[in-house]
């Protein structure tokens, strides 16, 4: 069984919604304005396929093992996300965990991926390309 995250529910609600603007694009009484709400239908789905991408991330912490010049070994943790982007996954170093929590890890690697992927991260439209 899968869980329910806010990214799957995001999808859920951009499907329905898409399918709404199909039903309301079908109906050949009220042609204009099914055509008005299924535009806008369309751009809220569109909205809502931006934000759950957004929101589709997790952070890890990763372990990091150097020798110094003494010849120890020390271990270091720092904090990383991943994601596809252009069919290739990309690896994405956040800061080190001495340094930041995890909710601004969380945080920075939304901003991150927002700009990688030319989304604007506060009200999820499309910015100029």
């Amino acid at each position: 069984m899968a869980h329910d995250t806010p990214a799957r529910r995001l999808k859920k609600g951009a499907t329905a919604l898409r399918r709404e603007a199909r039903t309301l694009a079908a109906i050949a009484d009220t042609k204009v304005l099914a055509e008005k709400k299924a535009w806008r239908f369309r751009e809220m789905a569109q909205r809502l396929q931006e934000k759950a991408r957004l929101e589709d991330l997790s952070v890890y912490q990763e372990t990091l093992i150097k020798a110094t010049q003494k010849g120890e070994i020390r271990e270091y943790f720092r904090w990383v996300c991943y994601w596809m982007q252009g069919g290739k996954l990309r690896k994405l170093y956040l800061g080190s965990c001495n340094k930041m929590g995890q909710h601004e890890a969380l945080a920075k690697a939304k901003r991150l991926k927002a700009e990688a992927l030319g989304l604007d991260s506060y009200n999820g439209t499309t910015e100029n390309r």
